[in-house]
């Protein structure tokens, strides 16, 4: 054999090695290209809580409302004055706080954290047992320690009360905190919220409690303020069931 065909030989065995390493160097990048690739349903997929069809639709309707609302306030004659009204009531009516608290605890099994403060676990105890809480939520408790001074009246919708300046007030019942403001001839008022009824505690002073805040039967909200001659204080009182005033001696023993 001539050295012309050893080199030929040669030269085409070099060859043949490169093209078998170069197949399997494409085999590996290719194996490692389809196990590194996501899976289509992963990119595709969408949170289970999400529906974004259903999303869309409520976003439509609200729209829609808010079109026929606007359309309808401003329309002029007789046919549309009742349910303008129906609208305006439905919009001023308060959000029953102690029943969508009592909801979310029944469906969540807690308190909403970002409107109400959580149970102590005192509280918390004599909720899972059964213990004590009933039979304290039963009956309205007295409000703050004191005499009737002034009966309940259609004018005054409460009663006043003759205390020492400074008495601690304290819940009548479980509930939520929905208002607390300055009325007239009442002065600083703190309202809580129980499911139909509320407690309106008036001519206070030192409020302890916040809006939308759960508040326990017994619980101190505030204090009497004190009258000008700095001696006494006068302390009003009201219970509305619904949307009428209820004389609050008729449901307290107030001795």
């Amino acid at each position: 054999m001539s050295k012309i065909d050893d080199i030929r030989q040669r030269h085409a065995a070099r060859k043949k090695g490169i093209k078998s390493f170069s197949g399997r160097q494409s085999e590996t990048i290719k194996s490692h290209g389809t196990s590194s690739q996501r899976p289509d349903h992963d990119l595709n997929s969408v949170h289970p809580l999400f529906r974004t069809q259903s999303f869309i639709i409520k976003c439509m309707i609200a729209i829609v409302l808010i079109l026929v609302v606007a359309i309808i306030d401003k329309q002029q004659g007789a046919t549309f004055d009742q349910t303008k009204h129906v609208v305006q009531q439905t919009l001023n009516r308060d959000v029953n706080f102690t029943k969508l608290s009592s909801w979310y605890e029944d469906t969540f099994g807690s308190s909403p954290v970002a409107f109400f403060p959580s149970l102590t676990d005192q509280d918390q105890a004599k909720k899972t047992t059964g213990q004590g809480a009933k039979k304290q939520e039963a009956d309205y408790a007295v409000p703050v320690s004191g005499q009737v001074s002034e009966s309940f009246s259609t004018q005054t919708n409460g009663i006043l009360m003759a205390t020492k300046p400074g008495s601690a007030v304290t819940a009548v019942k479980s509930g939520t905190v929905i208002s607390i403001e300055n009325k007239e001839g009442i002065g600083k008022t703190v309202i809580i919220q129980h499911n139909n009824a509320e407690s309106w505690y008036g001519k206070m002073d030192g409020v302890k409690v916040k809006p939308y805040e759960f508040v326990q039967q017994g619980q101190k909200i505030g204090s009497v303020k004190k009258d000008q001659d700095q001696e006494r204080g006068t302390f009003y009182f009201a219970l509305k069931n619904g949307d009428h005033f209820v004389d609050p001696i008729q449901v307290i023993s107030f001795d």
